[in-house]
């Protein structure tokens, strides 16, 4: 009979069975790499196509980041994107993915995970996941069949959720449309420019899609735009004296001046003793630039109220091109700080008290809630919170037996995050790597919450990595072994330093991880 005892997460385990939940960048990758490691795959996917959030964008979004940073270790974006990819593009290259690495006959697609039950026999080596999967194709019966697994990933993400829309008194009697950003995603261009055009727009939020959509509808002729912004954020230029911004963060030098719940190397340390005057100088300095850039003087609505550094988490967005011209212009017409207090019919009534009259679209930028329903209920009441999923390294729970997760470590160099990531959890389950305690992992997980909380904005994303990548894949890196100084390591000498810190990270600095991992643990265990 099944042991009904409290199970934690052990580290190694023999390659069997892996569940991998969603067909997006977390979950192909995430199948590659387990398959590569002797696993047999199956990749769920609930739609009908691969790409996870990327299935579902509106018309004429782009990457935030630029193709080198977008990009899997060894299979680079830049021969199928521009420098600053389009959703298209980015769907190519996943498919070209898919295709070289063979994993067409992995995944399943229009398979929805329906619950999962932990089951163990006791004897230490039959234990795992019972998944009840339902296929539901259309045009087919819809069927419903339980398996077994040794492992699951879950490869959601946090994107990929629940669109997150506000709970807003008289939302009911408003007369006009009202859509999240979500299900814009099955608009073609030419179908949302007859959406918006001529009509009297109001856009709720402030995030990537709040902020594009507003820009979207100016372009395409609506009548008016409203956006309406609870908390002014910093925005990051798109490019500053016509360097794409992502190259002032990219660098380790740049990166050291980032304040983070741990800090992997000695400059860092030094940077951030005491008052950590020199990083609060130059984050100062960085302010003054950006607000110069976008034209904006602390009297303005879109003037945030806090610092740069408490806006560097996961959600944070680079102003399109022209956004900050149409606000200035008044082809975007602010209301902020203050958000929706009712709606009557087509006027929607504002918290400061103002209203916004004759509104035909109303348009929920308001992002995503985290949705893991088929997880059993204790373990989701242990995993989500207010502001996201707090993990042990971003990836697994000590109270949550053979189960990681894939993309919850979001940050700005996200595909490289998730894929050192995968490394890690594979490592763990090959014996390559050990685990502390249950109790300690706790403990970490605990002080990283609470300094993410002190230190960073409110956010439902704030428990993800954002800016302090580097600090992140150092941690990681130190638990597996290997050199956290990727350029260095290939580069001798003062080159290879001044490389180190001063030219941009990219995908390809962890190329070859896999190997680097394995060498390690042979050379300890000799």
């Amino acid at each position: 009979m099944p042991n009904p005892a409290i199970h934690h997460f052990s580290g190694s385990v023999n390659a069997g069975k892996v569940l991998i939940i969603g067909a997006g960048n977390s979950g192909i990758c995430s199948a590659r790499h387990f398959s590569e490691d002797g696993w047999d795959v199956i990749v769920a996917e609930a739609s009908g196509s691969i790409g996870g959030i990327w299935s579902t964008a509106y018309p004429g979004v782009v990457l935030q980041n630029t193709s080198d940073e977008y990009s899997f270790q060894d299979f680079l974006a830049s021969k199928y994107m521009d420098h600053i990819g389009t959703s298209e593009q980015v769907k190519t290259y996943i498919k070209a993915y898919v295709e070289h690495f063979k994993l067409e006959s992995k995944i399943r697609l229009w398979t929805r995970v329906e619950s999962l039950e932990y089951i163990s026999f006791g004897d230490g080596a039959s234990e795992g996941w019972c998944a009840t999967l339902t296929t539901s194709e259309p045009g087919s019966e819809k069927k419903s069949t339980e398996e077994f697994f040794d492992f699951v990933m879950v490869a959601v993400g946090t994107f990929g959720s629940q669109p997150q829309i506000p709970t807003i008194t008289g939302a009911e009697t408003f007369s006009g449309k009202a859509v999240h950003t979500r299900e814009l995603g099955s608009f073609s261009a030419d179908e949302l420019d007859v959406f918006v055009r001529g009509k009297r727009v109001v856009v709720l939020g402030y995030a990537k899609s709040a902020l594009d959509l507003a820009e979207f509808s100016v372009a395409h002729g609506a009548a008016s735009v409203h956006q309406i912004v609870r908390t002014p954020r910093w925005l990051m230029p798109e490019s500053i004296a016509g360097v794409h911004s992502n190259a002032f963060m990219m660098n380790r030098i740049n990166s050291c001046m980032i304040p983070a719940p741990n800090c992997s190397t000695s400059l860092e340390k030094f940077l951030h003793k005491g008052s950590a005057k020199i990083p609060r100088i130059m984050w100062s300095i960085n302010e003054f630039i950006i607000a110069s850039t976008q034209k904006i003087k602390k009297d303005h609505p879109l003037y945030p109220k806090h610092r740069l550094i408490n806006d560097l988490r996961s959600s944070v967005a680079i102003a399109p091109p022209k956004y900050f011209s149409n606000v200035h212009s008044g082809k975007i017409n602010i209301n902020a700080p203050t958000s929706i207090a009712s709606i009557n019919g087509s006027t929607i009534v504002l918290e400061n008290g103002t209203s916004i009259p004759e509104v035909d679209i109303l348009i929920y930028g308001t992002g995503y809630r985290i949705d893991l329903g088929f997880l059993p209920a204790k373990y989701r009441e242990t995993l989500i919170e207010a502001d996201g999923v707090y993990l042990y390294r971003g990836v697994i729970h000590p109270d949550i037996p053979r189960l990681a997760f894939a993309g919850f470590n979001a940050s700005y160099v996200l595909l490289s995050s998730m894929e050192v990531g995968v490394h890690w959890v594979l490592a763990h389950l090959r014996g390559d790597a050990q685990l502390p305690d249950a109790e300690t992992m706790r403990d970490e997980i605990s002080r990283v919450r609470e300094w993410t909380r002190t230190h960073l904005s409110p956010n439902p994303l704030r428990s993800g990595i954002a800016a302090r990548f580097q600090q992140y894949h150092d941690q990681l890196l130190t638990d597996l072994g290997v050199s956290i100084y990727r350029k260095a390591a290939r580069r001798p000498g003062i080159g290879g330093w001044f490389s180190e810190y001063f030219d941009l990270y990219g995908a390809n600095d962890y190329d070859g991880l896999a190997s680097e991992i394995k060498k390690a643990s042979s050379t300890k265990a000799v």
